[in-house]
């Protein structure tokens, strides 16, 4: 949850509103995480999932995450293929 929100960040999607007093440094971050826990702020809507989250937040996150998705099957393809180029070996 916290690095699609990162992501989201850095892309500008979520802005210091919807992220306030959002650290800078991966550190700092992890704390941010209590307030997902205790789903506070912009941690409410990411408490729920980051599919839930996208559609909430709207403007470009559903795109963004579809883009993450697809890059993960593409890399869980890529994988399965070189484990069947190695098992042949």
């Amino acid at each position: 949850m916290l690095a699609f929100a990162i992501e989201l960040y850095e892309a500008g999607i979520l802005t210091d509103e919807g992220l306030p007093n959002f650290p800078k440094t991966g550190r700092e971050r992890f704390f941010y995480l209590i307030k997902i826990i205790h789903r506070e702020g912009i941690g409410n809507i990411l408490a729920d999932g980051v599919y839930h989250a996208a559609r909430q937040i709207g403007k470009e996150a559903e795109q963004r995450l579809n883009t993450i998705f697809e890059t993960q099957d593409k890399i869980a393809n890529r994988i399965e293929q070189i484990k069947n180029q190695i098992a042949v070996l």
